[in-house]
């Protein structure tokens, strides 16, 4: 991908990261780092936690992206273990 096509995606992927989580775009731009970058599917973390992956598609020079969170609960920190 060239560096607007990578942008734009990077963008897609924040903006849907706000929309699923109900959060606002400034917080999932702080949130959500994203770690590869592809036409067609994309991964990222949000808080640190377990990859996220988001499926990217292209309509009339528009990019659509929708995002797949993890399993609800893969997202819980593991259990502490006793001495």
């Amino acid at each position: 991908l060239g560096e607007m096509e990578s942008a734009v995606r990077i963008w897609s992927v924040k903006k849907a990261v706000a929309e699923a989580l109900d959060i606002t775009l400034a917080e999932a731009w702080r949130r959500a780092r994203v770690d590869a970058v592809d036409s067609f599917e994309s991964r990222f973390h949000v808080d640190g936690h377990i990859a996220w992956t988001a499926v990217h598609d292209t309509m009339g020079g528009r990019v659509f992206t929708l995002v797949r969170q993890p399993e609800p609960g893969l997202l819980k920190s593991p259990p502490a273990l006793e001495p």
